[in-house]
């Protein structure tokens, strides 16, 4: 699944049930983990590295997908069509706070450590969007899925990292009892 078919899902589920309340959310992990253990939510879709679930909630794994390097479309590295890992050594890597649990910022770091980047500057960013920004202003890069190549992000560009193989996981989580 990528996220344009999770909204086929969504758009066929509300003409099967027209007077169904949909809403939608944005939050960090931890927070959308927790309301859906509270029963704030029915369903989340969570594309991360290692989410930690509450007793009682279930995860699917939707899609699984390589991970791409974001740069900005106006970096002299944008030009190539995949770029060597070592190019990318000084370059600020701009991290995304929504990866909040302890277990996914330790995957992301030991990734980009295994990178051989662990001791460039870091970037905070609170949400994609902040990210996307920062990106395409040239201040850092970042690893992001494959499809988001698809979301038409004007002033950045996705690029292959030669020999670099990981995979981002698109999941969902629910309740148990919600099956």
């Amino acid at each position: 699944y990528e996220l344009w078919s999770i909204a086929d899902q969504v758009r066929d589920y509300h003409k099967k049930f027209p007077g169904a309340e949909i809403s939608f959310s944005l939050g960090s992990n931890s927070s959308v983990i927790k309301d859906l253990a509270l029963g704030k939510l029915d369903l989340a879709v969570l594309c991360s590295f290692g989410v930690e679930l509450n007793p009682g909630l279930v995860s699917k794994v939707i899609s699984t997908e390589p991970c791409m390097l974001m740069i900005s479309a106006g970096h002299p590295l944008a030009r190539q069509e995949s770029i060597n890992v070592r190019d990318l050594k000084g370059l600020p890597i701009v991290v995304n706070r929504a990866q909040d649990n302890l277990s996914s910022a330790s995957q992301i770091a030991g990734m980009y450590f295994n990178m051989g980047l662990g001791n460039n500057k870091r970037i905070y960013a609170d949400d994609f969007y902040s990210l996307t920004l920062i990106i395409r202003s040239g201040l850092g890069i970042s690893m992001v899925p494959r499809s988001m190549s698809k979301w038409g992000l004007d002033g950045v560009v996705l690029r292959q990292i030669h020999g670099f193989h990981a995979k981002a996981r698109t999941q969902i989580v629910y309740s148990d009892g919600c099956q």
